[in-house]
């Protein structure tokens, strides 16, 4: 506390910390009152130009920013300067103080902070302060680069020297805005400004300061200067050193004694660091390829996270060009940190589709793409390829690191070549299948059909063309009938004796057979032979050994077209 020298002590600010209930807009704390639009100080033209806000960290318009962290306590008091379509802001707080000694010099001291709200997002401002109606000064600004909804403020300590005149003062603050620029403007959030007003009290001026302020958290990288410049004082910090200030750059307990002709005053203040978002850093730019999708993460999963689409997870999925950002927020301190995501077409080019060749022809690929780079099928890296076989050919073409693959399908195919029967005697009733059939060709017939296959069932001359991309080939045949009749004839004894005479048993015929099967069974029922080929023979051996002498029974089963089916049975003589 300040010894005093010659000077009488005045009556400070009843609640200098602007405490109070916040419940709305437009309430001021305990024993302050709004300035009126008709005080001779405010330039304020209508009503709602001239009402300051009772704020906390919460209240009382959290979705214009109008809301933040006092300086101590739980409220200050906020203030807007500005002007909108020639309605003009003018917001002010004042109280009258008694016990003031005429002639006498007192300093009103103050925190200021930079508020902000929507559309009011000036970042530099300070306060004006009048002796009833009499302007005594302006405090330095204050800055700050902070969005319009942050609640995080760095509070300046400021202070106005003013001569007394009078036992009782009436003191006045209003918002006050340095520049020029105070209009209000959807398209330019810069001009207007709200400003916020915290722990006010006046000293009898001796000028000594020792106050260092509340101990505080400060966020990684931030440094702050303790500042009790005062007039004509000796200074002395926890480390010796005499300067009349102290600029902290990491976590620890500070103190400073100063003193002058008025007296002797120290303080300490406890200053601690927030490291834990520090460390955010999301990495290069990144480039992809479309159709790609990137997973951006961030591993310390005790914190908040804000990106840049609203969305609070740890990690966020890219898949489209744009700047990408990420706002980690611990309880005292906010980082962030901003990467561009860039993404590549895939590479485009012409290139055929499955294709038929001719035998012997060529086809020659030839993406030109000439910034790509080229692998096709068979490892080789050639911008062209040639192609003179079939088979499934492909190339993966690379172009800014990004990759697409080609395919085609190439087959090969041969000009027609087909035959017909020879000429050819069929007995009457039978008939006989013609089949041209040839790879990705067409058809002609002699009588205009266009099928692969025919079925002659009377005399004549038959005719096939047969045609494709690769050529065209013909063919001919002249078919006769005979009245035919099946004739079979089954021996009945054979002398598979190796003289060559009566070795084999066969059964003779003259017509063809739509079916036809032999079976020999022995004595006993066993299947000893079987043949669907009319022209197979028995040479009398079972299982590699020569049978024995005996009676043997057939089956002969057969179908002659035209002819009923035959079923016989008999019996053959196996003689030595």
């Amino acid at each position: 506390m300040c010894l005093l020298c010659s000077y009488a002590a005045g009556q400070d600010f009843q609640n200098g910390d602007l405490e109070g209930a916040v419940s709305g807009i437009a309430m001021t704390p305990p024993n302050w009152t709004a300035i009126p639009m008709n005080d001779p100080a405010c330039e304020a033209n209508f009503g709602p130009g001239a009402t300051p806000d009772l704020t906390n960290t919460t209240q009382p318009y959290a979705d214009i920013g109008l809301m933040g962290n006092p300086y101590s306590g739980n409220t200050f008091v906020s203030a807007i300067r500005a002007n909108s379509n020639g309605s003009v802001y003018m917001e002010g707080i004042m109280q009258s103080v008694g016990g003031f000694m005429p002639d006498s010099i007192y300093e009103v001291h103050f925190y200021q902070a930079i508020v902000k709200q929507y559309n009011m997002e000036d970042n530099t401002g300070s306060w004006e302060v009048y002796v009833d109606d009499t302007f005594i000064g302006v405090s330095d600004p204050s800055t700050s680069n902070a969005s319009y909804n942050s609640i995080s403020f760095n509070w300046d300590k400021r202070s106005i020297v003013f001569t007394a005149t009078s036992t009782v003062h009436t003191i006045k603050f209003f918002a006050h805005d340095d520049d020029t620029n105070g209009i209000i403007d959807e398209y330019d959030a810069s001009g207007a400004i709200r400003v916020g007003i915290d722990s006010l009290f006046i000293t009898p001026w001796c000028n000594l300061n020792a106050n260092l302020g509340h101990d505080t958290i400060l966020c990684a990288g931030d440094t702050l200067l303790l500042d009790v410049t005062s007039a004509n004082a000796q200074y002395s910090w926890q480390d010796g050193s005499t300067d009349p200030t102290f600029q902290v750059t990491e976590p620890g307990s500070y103190s400073v004694t100063v003193s002058n002709v008025c007296g002797v005053l120290s303080d300490q203040v406890i200053i601690d660091y927030d490291f834990s978002v520090q460390d955010l850093e999301l990495g290069d730019d990144i480039v992809l390829c479309d159709g790609d999708t990137f997973n951006l993460a961030i591993e310390q999963d005790t914190l908040s996270y804000l990106w840049q689409d609203g969305s609070t997870e740890n990690s966020i999925d890219i898949s489209q060009n744009g700047f990408y950002w990420v706002e980690m927020s611990s309880a005292n301190c906010i980082n962030r940190d901003t990467i561009m995501a860039f993404f590549h077409s895939l590479p485009e080019v012409d290139f055929p589709s499955d294709t038929i060749l001719c035998e012997g022809a060529a086809l020659l690929i030839q993406p030109n793409l000439s910034t790509a780079s080229y692998e096709w099928q068979d490892n080789s890296t050639s911008p062209t390829y040639q192609i003179v076989g079939p088979g499934l050919y492909w190339v993966d073409i690379t172009e800014n690191g990004c990759t697409s693959r080609r395919e085609l399908n190439v087959e090969y195919i041969y000009k027609p070549r087909i035959r017909l029967p020879r000429d050819t005697m069929l007995c009457l009733g039978q008939r006989l299948r013609l089949s041209v059939n040839q790879q990705y060709s067409d058809y002609m017939w002699q009588d205009l059909s266009t099928s692969p296959n025919y079925m002659v069932t009377e005399p004549g001359v038959y005719f096939a063309e047969v045609f494709n991309q690769c050529g065209y080939d013909s063919a001919s045949v002249h078919v006769e009938y005979d009245d035919c009749e099946c004739f079979v004839y089954v021996p009945n004894s054979f002398t598979p004796n190796g003289d060559g005479r009566n070795d084999l048993f066969n059964v003779e015929f003259d017509c063809f057979f739509d079916s036809y099967l032999l079976s020999i069974y022995d004595r006993w029922g066993q299947l000893i032979f079987q043949s669907d080929d009319p022209y197979a023979s028995w040479d009398g051996y079972v299982k590699g050994e020569q049978a024995q002498l005996g009676v043997y029974i057939y089956q002969l089963e057969y179908d002659s077209y035209g002819l009923e089916p035959v079923d016989k049975t008999g019996t053959i003589t196996l003689i030595h």
